[in-house]
């Protein structure tokens, strides 16, 4: 078994006398040669008679098709024939649940682990987080999938996830996803009170990942647009930070308070 775009050697040896013939020929019997071409994948590199044994080497450059090979020999008139099946698989594929890599914090989130799996062919699935093993993942052999489950997303679930999977210690892949705990926070969550011709300042704040939309809107459903001075028709002024690495601000600034109004992030 060997992943897609993966390459692999495997060794054909013939002992006790120097043989007649040692070749490596593909399931429609067209023998290996020392150079691949289009039509063919693998490459045949034939060793010399070392006084006990010679081998010949059969190299798949990548995993582009499953394959069976033969390697034949032949000592005069006795010949022998050996099999062997190539599989082809895909390297894993790690998903998110909603296909988004941000969480609202409280919310459930699912990471899924698709692998290769036959009836005769059954991979270890490992997982870890940051960098450190992680535990309570189940699998289901049948779909070849595991899970990774986050039932109440805290910052402390945001990081790394990466799923391994390995076939008889012998291969393995694995693919990562770096999960964002997002929230969103107001600084003054209450009803405010302002004195007339008086200003005052509320910040909404989102953590955890840089927002695709961030804005103001007023009762009426418009947006309070980012400027520095406030028109007639709109006594606030709102003024967006930049993403800081952990959280991106955006201040509503009530110019005065010559109008009672609802406002919402």
């Amino acid at each position: 078994v060997f992943f897609e775009t993966a390459s692999s050697t495997i060794v054909c040896t013939a002992t006790g006398a120097p043989p007649n013939t040692l070749q490596w020929v593909n399931s429609n019997g067209t023998i290996i040669n020392t150079t691949a071409s289009d039509a063919n994948s693998a490459i045949a590199q034939k060793g010399s008679f070392d006084g006990m044994s010679q081998h010949i080497n059969l190299t798949i450059q990548d995993g582009r098709e499953d394959e069976m090979y033969t390697c034949k020999v032949a000592w005069g008139a006795d010949d022998f024939d050996s099999d062997t099946s190539i599989a082809i698989i895909d390297h894993p594929d790690l998903i998110v649940s909603g296909g988004s890599l941000n969480v609202y914090e409280g919310n459930s989130s699912t990471l899924t682990c698709s692998y290769f799996i036959t009836s005769t062919i059954v991979p270890t699935v490992s997982w870890s987080f940051n960098g450190n093993s992680a535990f309570g993942t189940r699998n289901n052999s049948t779909l070849g999938e595991s899970y990774y489950e986050i039932s109440s997303a805290s910052a402390s679930d945001a990081g790394n996830y990466n799923c391994s999977v390995s076939y008889n210690n012998l291969i393995s892949s694995d693919d990562s996803a770096t999960l964002a705990v997002v929230s969103l926070s107001v600084s003054n969550t209450s009803v405010s009170v302002f004195f007339e011709t008086a200003s005052s300042t509320i910040v909404c704040t989102a953590t955890g990942a840089p927002p695709d939309t961030f804005q103001w809107v007023n009762s009426n459903g418009t947006i309070i647009k980012i400027s520095t001075t406030a028109s007639d028709a709109n006594s606030a002024i709102v003024q967006k930070g930049s993403f800081d690495g952990m959280s991106q601000h955006i201040n509503l600034t009530i110019q005065d308070g010559h109008k009672v109004e609802a406002l919402m992030e």
